[in-house]
């Protein structure tokens, strides 16, 4: 059966697995039939543009948006590298968020104008089926009352019942409650933003609906009283540094908590006070995750291994093996002059893990062959620093099958291959080497990782070396943060214009998509958009560059140099958060 044949309501099901960058670019004008479904039919496009050219963001904009203006469900915007300034230019065609009348959701990243999300907050309080927002990685750090009054804008939506705000920073409105009360919000993530335990208090006050609640980082102070008693909570996952009276504290105030994830910094609780304050604070808690990180006191008159196995011991009770088989995992480095370890329940329950080799690894599982694949890991970061020393610690069998994201320094030790059995959903790579050697062993990674859209190269011996041969046909977005070894130190390096001409003929530059780079000149710039054939947005540094080398810049030649050198559909700006960094999104 050809693809035309199937019916309209297969295709239909078929279109909301597409976003609408792809769909439209894809099926417009193929017929008539295609053309009805599209614009008369089709009730729900998904409008992703972090990862579109700028010419089919023209197209998009120009043309479609407003046919299917009223069916957008989803939108994601960014300011990223990959399409730099898109939010203004989207705002330049005159849209506005209240005419996605049928929007459910939008996800900003990479925003830094406080005055314009404000903007669109409002904007948005006339939808009537708007329901999930994320803000991430928005830098967002202004006055308080302008901070204070984007947060009252936030809990203004009346039917929103899921946020997510990530690095915005909201411990400057702690000096007074949220205004607003809003009775919609169900589920709240709150990462990588400084969190007191009081800021805890006015979110619990204004969010009294909130079920499920993750906030990365907790601090608590020891004169720190959390007053309500939120009964409406009933799965936490957090972050926490602070003491662990302030911490019963926190969990007595939540007497229907089910569900708790946990990472402790800096925090030691053996097993027998976990149990006291699961028993006597947490009733009704049935899925308990915990990662402890911590180092053993050295002034205890015991050996080290002694103190691991009175750690083990205290989760080894009926209350933890029989009544909740809820097991733990000892896990520390022995090269570690700190004495750092951690400890953590069974499967593992975090996303991200650091391996290091040579470990120490003892556990309460009856079977200690079990729980070894950790599938929940989605970023790795595989340390090789001491690949050429075997021993018998590093027989144990940990398993990473399901990784999206890894960093490793090359070249790879005996092991990896054991650790990692599988690359298949590897979506980016972070490599470091000393050795030119590395680039087999490279290859033999790309040679297993058929989704990799991004490789990152920080430290390499010589850009020159067999890197630029390798080849991975699914990778579009290439960083070189390349620092080189001297014999005393290592040191930022721009790309020559010999290095630059390599990349442009290499096998990973014809197929580049988006290149972050330091380079020498502007004219290797130049050089890179003209003949790199699939290049739509590049951002670099240039050792030549005034505002790079002085910090500043009263009339900004560098960007005048390039306006004048490259068509003018081009869009170039500096990074607003690393002003050395000039971006161009490029339409020829």
């Amino acid at each position: 059966m050809k693809f035309e044949e199937l019916a309209n309501e297969l295709l239909l099901d078929l279109f909301e697995l597409l976003d609408a960058v792809h769909l439209l670019r894809a099926f417009h004008n193929l017929n008539s039939r295609f053309n009805a479904l599209l614009f008369t039919h089709f009730r729900a496009y998904h409008l992703d543009f972090r990862s579109v050219s700028k010419h089919n963001f023209d197209i998009i904009c120009q043309q479609h948006i407003p046919k299917i203006i009223d069916r957008v469900i989803s939108l994601d915007i960014s300011n990223e590298a990959e399409t730099p300034n898109l939010l203004q230019l989207f705002l330049s065609y005159n849209f506005t968020f209240d005419q996605f009348s049928h929007l459910q959701k939008l996800s900003l990243y990479h925003m830094y104008s406080l005055h314009t999300l404000n903007q669109i907050l409002i904007q948005c309080r006339h939808l009537r089926f708007f329901t999930h927002l994320n803000l991430l990685k928005c830098n967002i750090n202004q006055a308080p009352l302008d901070i204070h009054h984007f947060i009252n804008n936030i809990w203004s939506l009346s039917k929103l019942t899921h946020c997510n705000l990530d690095r915005i920073f909201l411990n400057q409105i702690l000096s007074t409650d949220i205004q607003i009360v809003s009775q919609s919000i169900k589920s709240l993530v709150l990462k990588d933003i400084y969190c007191p335990l009081s800021m805890l208090f006015h979110l619990f006050k204004s969010t009294p609906h909130l079920q499920r609640l993750h906030v990365i980082d907790i601090v608590s102070y020891e004169d720190e009283q959390l007053q309500p008693v939120v009964s409406s909570l009933i799965s936490l996952n957090i972050s926490f540094t602070g003491s662990i009276c302030s911490m019963e504290i926190l969990f007595q105030n939540l007497p229907n908590l089910y569900h708790l994830t946990i990472h402790t910094s800096s925090i030691y609780i053996n097993g027998h006070e976990w149990k006291k304050i699961i028993v006597n604070h947490l009733p009704k808690i049935k899925i308990f995750r915990l990662r402890m990180d911590f180092s053993f006191s050295a002034q205890r008159q015991q050996t080290q291994e002694e103190q691991i196995d009175d750690l083990l011991h205290s989760f080894s009770t009926s209350f933890w093996i029989e009544e909740h088989r809820w097991f733990v995992r000892y896990h520390s480095n022995p090269t570690n002059t700190f004495n750092h370890a951690i400890l953590y329940t069974l499967p593992y329950a975090f996303r991200a893990f650091t391996y290091v080799g040579e470990c120490l690894s003892k556990s309460t599982c009856p079977n200690e062959k079990d729980f070894w694949s950790y599938d929940r890991v989605q970023t790795l970061e595989y340390s090789n620093r001491n690949k050429y020393l075997c021993t018998e610690l590093s027989t144990n069998s940990f398993c990473f099958p399901n990784l999206r994201h890894l960093k490793i320094d090359l070249p790879l030790d005996g092991y990896f291959l054991t650790v990692v059995p599988s690359l298949y959903h590897l979506t980016s790579l972070h490599i470091t080497s000393i050795e030119d050697s590395a680039c087999f062993h490279l290859q033999s990674i790309l040679d297993r990782a058929p989704r990799l859209y991004s490789l990152t190269v920080e430290f390499w011996p010589s850009i020159q070396s067999p890197l630029y041969q390798v080849k991975n046909t699914s990778i579009r977005r290439l960083v070189f943060t390349v620092k080189r070894f001297t014999i005393f130190h290592q040191c930022d390096q721009c790309l020559s214009d010999v290095e630059c001409a390599l990349l442009i003929n290499s096998p990973l530059g014809l197929q580049c998509e988006f290149l972050e780079a330091d380079v020498n000149s502007h004219s290797n710039v130049l050089d890179l958009i003209s003949k790199m054939p699939n290049l739509r947005s590049i951002t670099f540094r240039c050792e030549d560059d005034k505002q790079h080398i002085w910090g500043s810049s009263s009339t900004d030649d560098e960007l005048i140099w390039l306006r004048n050198h490259l068509p003018t559909r081009c869009s170039i700006s500096r990074n607003p958060k690393r002003m050395c960094n000039i971006q161009i999104w490029i339409d020829v």
